[in-house]
């Protein structure tokens, strides 16, 4: 993902991405890079997201999002 997004890095630009590619580590540098990511992450990836913001349960058509 950093060598593919390197000429859009540090443009302001936010980018989309599957849960294969989105990691809290990739949005950190990409933040520090004046980069956004926006995209979906497997509730059970190890060490990825918070065990409390795993377990709340969502009302139908409701969101969480984690900011960094």
């Amino acid at each position: 993902v950093l060598s593919l997004t390197r000429h859009l890095r540090k443009s302001g630009r936010t980018m989309v991405c599957s849960n294969f590619f989105t990691s809290l580590p990739l949005a950190d540098k990409l933040l520090d890079e004046r980069t956004y990511i926006i995209g979906t992450i497997r509730p059970h990836r190890r060490g990825i997201i918070p065990k409390d913001f795993v377990e709340e349960k969502l009302e139908l058509n409701e969101s969480r999002f984690l900011l960094g």
